[in-house]
């Protein structure tokens, strides 16, 4: 969500005041949050139909859901507590906000719940899973911007990044863990994945963040197009790092222990404060 409060900021060049104005802060404060219980409700029902898969992984069979008996009815219950919250906080933000909070609950059912599922099918996985990225960069957008539409090169670049992450987690476990029949027990994808598909496909996600990126970078100041280099040196780092078969590429919470990677995203973010502030008019010239 905070990368699509930033664009708005930057890109719409807001005064400070505007930026801590009462109302933007609120407006934030209530995204975040009901962001947060959005994405809460997803992950229940992800681990309660997930329990019995989960139990076949190697890595995920540690999990509460899957070594404690719980109630359906309190699941159900807690799921549906969640999305009355999420409803809830409609009527206190803008309605564009509210649009693509109601989104990303859909996409959890659409990606969990049988007879759709879509977690179980191959290439619709990734591409389902990913759209959650753009869909968060668009409530801190519109949290920011109520009345004014994300640019669809943002929108289409973030879900490319979605696009190449998952990806490489897909083909770490697949190498990783290395036994097929288990893989195919565990999410039906599997069976249909090849190493090779989910490199190439890691590629497409790859080339259509980097291309919608520097569209939406040069698009607003030409400066920014200085800021690709180290974006792009992370792509190639978590690359490195997945192809390494690193626990970090199929566990994300170990990505906070890979010190490159937090230097190279300190990187890009003061790459993209400098060029904010920073007129550069030889750039006109060479490029043209």
């Amino acid at each position: 969500m905070f990368p699509g409060v930033a664009i708005a900021i930057s890109f719409n060049s807001l005064t400070l005041e505007d930026v801590f104005s009462t109302q933007t802060l609120i407006s934030v404060t209530i995204g975040f949050i009901a962001l947060c219980i959005a994405s809460s409700a997803n992950y229940t029902i992800n681990e309660w139909l997930d329990r019995n898969f989960d139990q076949i992984h190697p890595f995920k069979n540690h999990r509460i859901a899957n070594n404690y008996k719980f109630a359906a009815a309190g699941v159900y219950t807690q799921y549906s507590g969640l999305v009355l919250l999420v409803v809830i906080s409609f009527l206190y933000q803008a309605r564009t906000t509210s649009i693509f909070l109601g989104f990303l609950l859909i996409m959890g059912i659409l990606y969990n719940v049988r007879p759709i599922r879509l977690k179980d099918k191959i290439y619709m996985d990734v591409i389902s899973e990913s759209i959650n990225n753009p869909i968060r960069l668009a409530i801190g957008w519109h949290s920011i911007m109520p009345d004014k539409s994300l640019p669809a090169s943002a929108f289409l670049s973030f879900w490319g990044i979605g696009i190449f992450l998952m990806s490489l987690k897909r083909y770490s476990e697949m190498v990783v863990i290395d036994n097929p029949a288990l893989l195919g027990q565990y999410r039906k994808s599997f069976l249909k994945w090849t190493p090779e598909k989910l490199i190439v496909f890691t590629f497409f996600g790859g080339m259509i963040a980097t291309s919608f990126i520097g569209v939406l970078l040069v698009r607003y100041r030409l400066e920014y197009i200085l800021v690709l280099p180290s974006l792009i040196w992370i792509f190639v780092e978590y690359l490195r790092i997945s192809l390494k078969l690193d626990p970090a590429s199929f566990a994300p919470e170990k990505l906070m222990g890979k010190a490159k990677l937090q230097l190279l995203a300190l990187l890009v973010l003061a790459a993209f404060l400098v060029f904010t502030f920073v007129d550069i008019p030889v750039l006109d010239k060479i490029i043209g």
